[in-house]
């Protein structure tokens, strides 16, 4: 499931018996199932924006397909406000809002809170999270929270791992192959340089 509006409103932190606390998540309104074959209701459209502009990932913003890395993203959001009691993207209107998320990079906590004493590793681990490219951020909810709970026990958080390789090949714009010269070179005879 995909929730899609995570934001501190939709979260409630429960006391647990034991002294811990306990995240309930809430408000599944506009959630989307990514199981096989499920339907896609009225109000979770291709291409329809729904959610809380200041908490939306980049490519829910778009009204592109998201996937659980979308409310990794809001997730990074919730963290920069825990961190720096402000929001990363700013704008007095909606579509102001949407752009910044779209296309600005958040000031580092740091700069923005300079008041405060932010652990630069839960700097490094919130702006991770908020990286426009889906691949460079947490993989999984489980890599985000190990992440942190790294940091909280006083060790180094691992460094992300280089997204996936991508290759562009071009046409050759040679109007007809070389003739080949006899020779066994494979890519003269394919007409590829």
């Amino acid at each position: 499931v995909v929730h899609r509006d995570l934001k501190p409103d939709n979260l409630m932190v429960e006391a647990t018996r034991d002294g811990g606390d306990f995240v309930k998540v809430l408000d599944f309104g506009i959630a989307q199932s990514k199981a096989p074959g499920s339907q896609v209701g009225p109000l979770t459209q291709a291409g329809a924006l729904v959610g809380t502009p200041q908490y939306m990932s980049p490519e829910q913003a778009e009204g592109k397909s998201v996937d659980h890395r979308s409310d990794l993203f809001s997730m990074g959001v919730i963290l920069y406000e825990m961190l720096t009691r402000k929001k990363p993207f700013k704008g007095k209107h909606i579509p102001q809002i949407l752009m910044a998320v779209i296309q600005a990079n958040p000031p580092s906590p740091s700069a923005i809170a300079s008041e405060l004493e932010i652990d630069p590793k839960l700097e490094a681990i919130c702006l991770r999270a908020l990286k426009k490219d889906p691949d460079l951020r947490y993989q999984s909810a489980t890599e985000f929270r190990e992440a942190i709970q790294v940091v909280l026990d006083g060790g180094e958080p691992a460094k992300p791992a280089a997204p996936p390789a991508q290759f562009i090949f071009k046409r050759s714009k040679r109007s007809k192959p070389k003739e080949p010269t006899g020779q066994d070179d494979l890519s003269t005879v394919a007409g590829i340089e």
